[in-house]
């Protein structure tokens, strides 16, 4: 029936007095495709590759994770869920803002996300820099295969121990490392600020700082050029810091002078250094390309980041 099917759909792409369109055609291909997928992999116990998983159109891959998605409390706040159809990860569940979406559809920030499956190569050497539970940790380590590398690097002693387990039980322990410490431009040790349901907004604050709806407590920081220096060529780096990347672009000017990796870049014109990290990016790489709401990269002007949608997140690609 589906070869069938299959033979039904070519032969009205490529009839010559088809008028079918091609979008109608590759949904109907994408159609089966999920299909076929969805029996090849019936077996709840099947993991999905996230390669395959993320070839499907958008929303056809967001509905198989949340069919996957068998969301368990363990007791003491913490869940265990599958996300992208494949991996066990641990969440907490006093965190609105992430585990919400986590524990109900099984995926985040998917546009990222598939760029990320394009991108990450197996073998490269990636950074998850503001790592937070390690979603993305989890995703890159499985994309670099168990010759790749991954370091990534969460303040939050909560999120850092999560990371950490989810990347244990997928099996990835031996390719990656957890730091449990903040990525500046210096090192040492900074005050950092943990919102209680909002975890995922963790950032370095001034010393002295006091708010009674987050926790206050002292990490220790490093720069990517001191961790780096004597490490392979650097592949990959994602950057997420709720306002921490100019200090953490300055740690590691050297290191991307030297390996010109990929980097993902959250950027917001209304955080402090906004105007100076442009420059910086500008200096270092000279074009600039964003990630839109479509999943596909554009070049941008520094103009009109600082000019458009003030306030908002860009996510920028340099390379």
């Amino acid at each position: 029936m589906l070869l069938s099917r299959m033979r039904r759909i070519l032969a009205q792409a490529l009839s010559p007095d088809s008028s079918a369109k091609l979008s109608d055609v590759s949904q109907e291909l994408a159609t089966l495709g999920l299909t076929l997928m969805r029996l090849a992999f019936k077996d709840s116990a099947t993991l999905i590759p996230p390669r395959q998983l993320l070839s499907l159109p958008r929303h056809k891959a967001e509905s198989l994770s949340r069919e996957r998605v068998r969301p368990l409390y363990l007791g003491d706040h913490r869940a265990v869920s599958t996300i992208l159809a494949r991996y066990k990860f641990f969440t907490d569940t006093r965190d609105v803002g992430f585990a919400t979406h986590i524990l109900t559809d099984g995926f985040w920030e998917m546009s990222l996300t598939r760029l990320m499956t394009k991108t990450i190569k197996e073998g490269m050497f990636v950074l998850d820099v503001g790592a937070n539970f390690g979603y993305y940790s989890v995703l890159m380590a499985d994309l670099i295969g168990p010759s790749g590398k991954l370091i990534a690097f969460e303040p939050n002693p909560i999120a850092a121990a999560s990371a950490e387990a989810s990347l244990n039980v997928n099996g990835f322990s031996s390719r990656s490392i957890v730091l449990r410490s903040a990525v500046s431009n210096t090192s040492g040790t900074a005050t950092f600020s943990t919102p209680y349901n909002e975890p995922k907004n963790a950032r370095l604050v001034p010393a002295g700082y006091i708010s009674p709806d987050a926790e206050i407590i002292q990490v220790p920081t490093v720069t990517i050029d001191e961790i780096c220096c004597n490490e392979r060529k650097v592949d990959f780096i994602k950057v997420d810091a709720e306002g921490g990347e100019y200090q953490i672009y300055q740690g590691m000017e050297k290191i991307i002078r030297r390996d010109r990796p990929m980097i993902v870049l959250e950027f917001n014109a209304v955080r402090e250094g906004a105007a100076a990290l442009m420059d910086l990016i500008l200096e270092t790489h000279g074009t600039l390309k964003y990630l839109g709401s479509d999943g596909a990269l554009h070049d941008v002007t520094s103009e009109r980041i600082m000019s458009e949608n003030v306030g908002e997140d860009w996510l920028l690609f340099l390379h």
